[in-house]
């Protein structure tokens, strides 16, 4: 179907998605680069065995790439077996939307938008399975950066303030460079120490 809308309407694609422009130059159908042939699969080792009272479970990421394969060899199956029967396609059986909500699960199905936002699709259940991201592994841990990386002293009016630990050094906190130039004036900062009188002494 998008092969045949690429074959209309080419130059209204080109506008609308610069990403079809940019792979004309070397697919057929640009369209194509929409459907997924090849998943990436993380490595083993980043997703252990986890052990709840004595017994191993298997990862919850490792579980939806199971479930991925055999909902493909079992979609495959019957394709293969409605071809020789010369059934209809159309009659096809929840397992291909079994494993397209297994793979949306397996490639994080909450993506943002241009604006930041996060969008939650409305045609998924809430008892799908997901697998855990970064994003929300990240989610609602800031006390862990206050606890490993930030100590804690009190004012003189008796409040509890965050401030940097002093047994850390210089050199052992780290931030990135997307950080630091979206969140200070990097810049700004750089050329003004470098212009100070004691730049000799300061370590930047």
């Amino acid at each position: 179907m998008f092969r045949c809308l690429w074959m209309q309407e080419a130059s209204m694609l080109r506008i609308l998605m610069p990403c079809v422009h940019a792979a004309s130059t070397k697919m057929r159908y640009p369209t194509d680069i929409f459907f997924m042939e090849v998943m990436p699969v993380s490595p083993s080792f980043c997703r252990w065995p986890r052990f709840v009272g004595g017994y191993a479970y298997e990862h919850p990421t490792t579980a939806i790439f199971s479930r991925i394969i055999k909902r493909a060899i079992a979609l495959r199956q019957i394709v293969d077996y409605m071809e020789e029967m010369n059934l209809s396609r159309n009659a096809l059986p929840v397992k291909a939307s079994q494993l397209r909500a297994a793979s949306k699960a397996a490639l994080d199905d909450v993506t943002p938008d241009a604006i930041g936002h996060r969008i939650q699709p409305t045609n998924v259940p809430m008892t799908a399975e997901r697998a855990f991201t970064a994003l929300h592994r990240l989610e609602k841990k800031q006390g862990l950066f206050r606890m490993h990386m930030m100590g804690k002293r009190v004012n003189y009016a008796c409040r509890s303030v965050i401030s940097p630990d002093p047994n850390l050094r210089v050199h052992e906190v780290c931030f990135s460079l997307v950080i630091l130039s979206a969140f200070c004036a990097f810049q700004f900062g750089r050329t003004f120490l470098l212009r100070s009188p004691n730049r000799n002494r300061l370590l930047f």
